[in-house]
């Protein structure tokens, strides 16, 4: 039988609501797997939904600096999310662009470019980032000010921000490629700066624009291929009533590549520097059984549960849950790459129903200190098709979800409101685990392991 574990207050909070990019060089058109999805509503997005356009006083009483735009998409994000001092976002909006006055935008006044200016606006296909403030930037009281548009270009996971016990929050954590704009008020003045996170802040050389279309609304021109399959746009004020404020999904990145697909409602994870036995792990071809690993990592996500499947699920998850304890251990074999090197273990992946919801846990083991990604999850068939198509699409969900991290000596949670506030039937705080495991009383820790 499982634990019962208290609940907590509530899901982590979704800062944001998703962007897509829509997929098309032309303006005005329309990919065709969007023209028949029904629209996002507010607050969480589950899958399969379109976001509305931009509205019509945001392209009449602000038009772009760069010219005329395609269909895109449009959100908003709840005003008074920030500290006193913050930048609040209000809304952002992102679309194909199509520059055919390049030579009489570069001579705008207010203009912005990174690198050569011939570079960064040019004839041609490009894609527009707006982001509506709730105060122009040199409103600020003190220090300093970036806004911010971070994506990953190459969709490679390995080379992204981490995330670290230190900063739970990790605005950019999953993110590499970021383009800002900055403002310090010791100066008064406004610079464009790119940078890789894989190598450092700031030193990037991509060039790129922007412009204020109106006091407080900001248009970003990137190239095309700078919008990757991650993105989120982030304000940042320095000073003790100043912090973060990000729009994205949820905790996860926010898909470009023209689908609204599954997301999380919340997700967690936590480190713990006790030692954790590895049933079974292959390191450099080596199959090894009962490895105390120095540290573990656990984590997991509640993920809706939309209509199409729900019958599946919910008839396949009575049938499996042999001693009714609300769990149903399914086998995985997961791929982890730590600190260069490819590590892959066979944990169980725990699930349990929620009402509208599935909540995946897992837990592994750590075997080096430092960087660290999970890469795959591959999950055993159930046998049922559509039950495995659902938990493919959830399990593809929890590892966009969660970034890369960093497993240093000191453990602690990563992010979520708090270890068993989002998964709470199995996930609790993260307990020692040496010797043997006393059976599936843990994430990870089934027989079915060995």
């Amino acid at each position: 039988m499982s634990r019962e574990l208290p609940s907590g207050p509530g899901a982590l909070r979704v800062v944001g609501l998703v962007l897509v990019l829509l997929a098309a060089s032309v303006p005005g058109a329309v990919p065709t797997w969007a023209q028949d999805l029904a629209r996002c509503g507010d607050g969480p997005v589950a899958s399969d939904c379109q976001l509305p356009p931009w509205p019509e006083d945001a392209m009449r009483d602000a038009p772009s600096p760069f010219g005329s735009i395609g269909a895109g998409a449009w959100v908003t994000d709840a005003a008074g999310d920030v500290a006193a001092n913050g930048l609040d976002i209000l809304a952002v909006g992102v679309a194909p662009a199509s520059i055919e006055e390049a030579a009489q935008i570069r001579q705008a006044d207010g203009l912005l470019t990174k690198g050569k200016v011939r570079k960064a606006v040019r004839n041609g296909p490009a894609a527009l980032v707006r982001i509506v403030l709730d105060r122009p930037v040199d409103a600020i009281e003190d220090g300093h000010a970036g806004v911010h548009v971070a994506t990953d270009i190459d969709g490679a996971r390995t080379n992204n921000a981490p995330a670290g016990v230190a900063r739970p929050d990790g605005p950019f954590a999953g993110m590499q490629d970021v383009y800002s704009l900055t403002y310090a008020t010791t100066t008064q003045k406004s610079q464009l700066l790119d940078s890789n996170l894989a190598r450092t802040w700031y030193k990037g050389k991509r060039p790129f624009a922007a412009s204020w279309a109106a006091p407080a609304v900001l248009d970003m021109l990137v190239p095309e291929a700078a919008i990757g399959e991650g993105l989120k746009v982030i304000t940042y004020v320095s000073g003790p009533d100043g912090g973060y404020d990000t729009v994205a999904l949820g905790p996860a990145a926010i898909p470009v590549a023209g689908r609204v697909r599954l997301n999380p409602i919340c997700v967690e994870a936590s480190i713990s520097d006790e030692p954790f036995t590895v049933r079974r792990l292959v390191e450099k071809r080596q199959t090894l059984k009962d490895i105390t690993a120095p540290a573990s990592w656990q984590g997991g996500a509640s993920v809706p549960l939309d209509e199409a499947s729900r019958a599946a699920v919910e008839g396949w998850f009575s049938g499996a849950d042999e001693d009714g304890d609300g769990r149903v251990l399914v086998p995985s074999t997961v791929s982890l790459f730590e600190d260069g090197l490819i590590v892959r273990q066979r944990p169980d992946v725990e699930l349990a129903l929620d009402p509208g919801a599935v909540q995946l846990a897992l837990r592994l083991g750590l075997t080096r200190r430092g960087y660290g990604v999970i890469r795959t999850i591959s999950l055993e068939t159930t046998g049922d098709v559509a039950v495995d198509a659902y938990l493919e699409r959830a399990i593809d969900a929890l590892l966009r979800a969660t970034p890369a991290f960093r497993s240093t000596r000191k453990a602690g949670l990563l992010y979520g409101e708090g270890t068993g506030m989002c998964v709470t039937r199995l996930i609790g705080t993260a307990a020692p685990a040496t010797g043997a495991a006393e059976g599936p009383s843990e994430p990870g820790e089934a027989a079915a392991n060995a």
